[in-house]
């Protein structure tokens, strides 16, 4: 599986397109990249992510966590992504509509507002809102994250390994519009502010964001990954800037 993926990428290069239309993959086994705890990424009440995906087996578990059993977790098991939020008496959890299929690229975004137990998680998938089943209703008060890396393919322990391609990779402090949504989906990008911000189109982990979030690997490769056309552009990588 790995070498097909390298094969990809290296005809890809060779026929001269774009490097652009690569992303981080993790194998399922081992592999991760971890962006640290820090003040300025750490305890977010309010919170968007957003990321492009390609899941490459059925092998699914967490795409991106703050550490599931102290803060956050998005996972998928083959289904629908899920959700979940650490409060102090019960965890809030959260199902999509919209099943991941292996081989197929996605752009996910999740936005939370944790302020209240009421506030339901949403859930967007390739521009369009899911379908939001609650599987447990919070209780309590929201739980501190202030230790906890914030971490891709695997929970924060680590474990529970992902084996999935991810792309332009976004962690904010706010809760986006539909515009900005959007916005990501095409070009990456939303504008400045944005605490984390890791495009993974190359081997550079350096956040581009506001905040102190520079990744460190363990395993992980760089690999072709499908293409998608811009409204009205010519036909781009996975997202480009």
């Amino acid at each position: 599986m790995r070498f097909a993926k390298l094969l990809a990428l290296l005809l890809t290069l060779l026929l001269g397109a774009s490097p652009v239309h690569a992303g981080r993959d993790c194998d399922g086994v081992a592999d991760l990249v971890d962006f640290g705890s820090d003040a300025t990424i750490d305890n977010f009440t309010t919170m968007t992510f957003a990321f492009w995906m390609v899941q490459n087996s059925a092998t699914a578990n967490v795409l991106l966590s703050k550490d599931r059993d102290t803060a956050w977790e998005l996972r998928q098991f083959g289904g629908p992504a899920r959700y979940r939020h650490q409060w102090t008496t019960t965890a809030g959890m959260w199902l999509g509509s919209t099943t991941i299929v292996v081989g197929t690229l996605y752009h996910v975004v999740v936005t939370y507002d944790g302020g209240a137990t009421t506030n339901d998680a949403a859930i967007t998938v390739n521009g369009t809102a899911e379908g939001i089943t609650e599987t447990s209703t919070p209780a309590g008060t929201l739980t501190t994250d202030d230790t906890r890396s914030l971490t891709l393919c695997a929970r924060g322990t680590p474990g529970l390994w992902t084996d999935t391609t991810m792309q332009n990779i976004a962690y904010d402090n706010a809760i986006w519009t539909a515009d900005q949504a959007n916005r990501h989906r095409w070009w990456g990008r939303i504008g400045s502010g944005v605490e984390v911000v890791h495009p993974l189109h190359t081997t550079k982990l350096a956040n581009e964001g506001s905040a102190v979030a520079n990744g460190t690997p363990t395993g992980t490769t760089m690999v072709g990954i499908p293409r998608v056309q811009r409204p009205g552009l010519p036909m781009m990588g996975m997202i480009g800037h």
